[in-house]
């Protein structure tokens, strides 16, 4: 089915048919590892792994085999027996499952994302994309890095690391598999090459210790933004509608208050393209209307990608003549789960219900972007006013 145009021209039974497959594809997986019984042969060569999950349960990983521990395939004309000589003809030439072998979970995220069509690789992008962002404001913020920074050193110092090392902290820093797609020419990713160029780094061509020694001459802003850059490298790629988001990361980008709408929009390329055409058209009916989603309906994936990423851009209300509460809504829509809590607010949501602004309450273009306060503004000077 997947084959068959990439869904275009399917009808409504067809597309509801195809995403209903997935989902009970792995409940019948989850139920055969449940349910397959194990001959004594197997038995003999396998083990378990008992361990305790987050939630303080015990959790039971049946049927692991090394796999050193797995024996040669059997002949086709062979019967597979067991240790005692009987044979076992329900089973024949089954290899035991490695422990390697993923252990089925249940992500209710996952499966609510599956229904709109997001596939697990764009759900890898929208994540990427809002950590690369979350990293720009973060490694522009000494205060917020340094909280962040201090909260993780004090999880492991202080008795929450099940390491028992010295002084074990690292930081592995995420690199997306697409990012020369995902990060190029974006306003992330110019914050960070802005950053970069003003760091100082001299001191790391000389040798140990003098290096260290350099670099704790350096002035206090200088190491500030040493630590706030290495700080938003550590940060770690997540939705916050993913299964047991960290809250952690969540606070950190609603005290930056991070406008993830100012920084990214969806495009054909980013989103609309990989993404089923009734997800699409919904959105459209949702926050542009009946008629627009009629003519959207009619056409093919790649036309309704193209349409939609000028609706949803920053210039929808110069190329598409939408009224302004419409402009409003499509140009501040986020799919579900890349809006932090707390921050500025936008029109987010793959099937979750968003205001939507009345013809004359249309708020002006400024607030938008930023909440009055007294705070500084959380985009760097060069990105600030006509620049952002």
């Amino acid at each position: 089915m997947a084959a068959q145009n990439d869904g275009e021209d399917w009808t409504d039974t067809e597309t509801d048919e195809y995403y209903a497959i997935e989902p009970r594809l792995r409940e019948i997986e989850a139920l055969q590892c449940e349910r397959q019984p194990y001959a004594d042969g197997d038995r003999a060569i396998a083990g378990v792994v008992l361990t305790i999950g987050h939630d303080g349960a015990l959790r039971v990983e049946k049927g692991l085999v090394r796999p050193e521990d797995i024996p040669a395939a059997p002949e086709p004309d062979e019967v597979t027996a067991d240790a005692g000589g009987v044979p076992s003809p329900a089973r024949p030439h089954v290899t035991p499952p490695t422990s390697s072998t993923p252990v089925p979970t249940s992500d209710p995220a996952a499966t609510l994302r599956k229904a709109d069509g997001i596939s697990a690789s764009l759900a890898d992008d929208l994540r990427a994309t809002r950590q690369h962002i979350l990293r720009a404001h973060l490694a522009a913020d000494f205060e917020v890095a340094f909280d962040a920074m201090l909260y993780a050193l004090c999880e492991q110092a202080l008795g929450r690391s099940y390491n028992n090392e010295a002084l074990d902290i690292s930081i592995r820093p995420f690199e997306a598999q697409n990012r020369e797609v995902l990060h190029a020419d974006t306003v992330a990713q110019k914050m960070l090459e802005a950053l970069e160029q003003d760091l100082a780094i001299d001191w790391m061509k000389l040798e140990k210790p003098e290096d260290f020694r350099a670099m704790s001459a350096l002035p206090n802003a200088d190491k500030q933004a040493l630590f706030a850059w290495a700080t938003g490298l550590a940060v770690k790629p997540q939705l916050s509608s993913d299964n047991r988001p960290s809250p952690i990361i969540e606070e950190i980008g609603a005290r930056l208050d991070v406008d993830v709408a100012a920084c990214w929009r969806p495009t054909a390329q980013n989103y609309w393209g990989r993404v089923n055409k009734g997800h699409a058209v919904a959105t459209a009916r949702k926050l542009i209307g009946d008629d627009y989603a009629e003519d959207r309906n009619r056409e093919r994936k790649g036309d309704i990608a193209a349409a939609m990423e000028r609706a949803f851009a920053e210039t929808a209300g110069e190329t598409e003549g939408f009224d302004a509460a419409t402009v409003t809504r499509t140009t501040r829509w986020l799919p579900d789960g890349m809006v932090f809590a707390g921050a500025t607010e936008a029109v987010a949501g793959m099937g979750k219900d968003a205001p939507e602004a009345e013809e004359g309450d249309v708020p002006a273009a400024d607030s938008l972007t930023n909440v009055e306060s007294d705070e500084p503004s959380s985009l760097p000077a060069f990105l600030s006013g006509d620049a952002a």
